[in-house]
C-alpha cells in the first residue's frame, strides 16, 4: 500500500463518517421535532383545561388529569434533553476516533500496511451501538391517560 492509497482511504473514511453524521443529525432532529409538537399539543390540552375549571365536577379526576399531562411535557423535555447530551458525547467519541488514527498514519516507524491497520483499528468502532429508544409512546400514553381524566372531570356521573 502507498501513502496515496492511505491518504484517499483516510478521506473516503472521513467522508463516510461525515455522511453518517449527517444521516443521524436528520433523524435526531425529525425525532425531537416530533416530540416538540406532540408536547406543543398536549400543552394546549392542559391549558384549555384550567380555563374551564370553574365548570369541573370532580376535581380530583381534574386534578389528576392535569397532573398526569404536566408529567408527559416534563419527561418529554428531559428525554429530549438526554438526546442532545447523548448526541454531544458521541459527536466527542467519532472527533477523538478520527485525530487517533491520524496520528496512527503519521507514524513513521511503521510501514505503510501497519499504519493503515491501525488507522482502521481506531476508527472502527467495536463497542456496541447504544440505540436511543424515542419516548413518544410514553408521552403519549400519559398524555391520553391525562386528557381522559380531564374530560371526565367534567361530567357529572349520577350512581344510582
Amino acid at each position: 500500500m502507498t501513502e496515496e492509497t492511505i491518504s484517499k482511504d483516510y478521506e473516503l473514511r472521513l467522508k463516510l463518517i461525515d455522511d453518517l453524521t449527517s444521516l443521524k443529525q436528520k433523524a435526531y432532529s425529525e425525532l425531537i421535532g416530533s416530540i416538540y409538537k406532540i408536547i406543543q399539543t398536549i400543552g394546549i390540552v392542559a391549558g384549555f383545561g384550567f380555563t374551564a375549571i370553574g365548570m369541573v365536577e370532580s376535581l380530583k379526576m381534574f386534578l389528576f388529569g392535569e397532573a398526569f399531562l404536566f408529567l408527559s411535557i416534563f419527561y418529554g423535555v428531559y428525554k429530549t434533553h438526554l438526546f442532545y447530551e447523548k448526541e454531544n458525547a458521541w459527536i466527542d467519541k467519532m472527533v477523538k476516533k478520527i485525530d487517533l488514527a491520524g496520528e496512527k498514519l503519521k507514524d513513521k516507524t511503521k510501514t505503510v500496511d501497519e499504519r493503515h491497520e491501525n488507522f482502521k483499528g481506531a476508527i472502527l468502532d467495536n463497542e456496541k451501538s447504544e440505540l436511543i429508544k424515542s419516548p413518544l409512546f410514553v408521552i403519549l400514553s400519559v398524555g391520553i391517560v391525562g386528557a381522559i381524566l380531564l374530560l371526565l372531570s367534567f361530567i357529572h356521573f349520577c350512581i344510582f
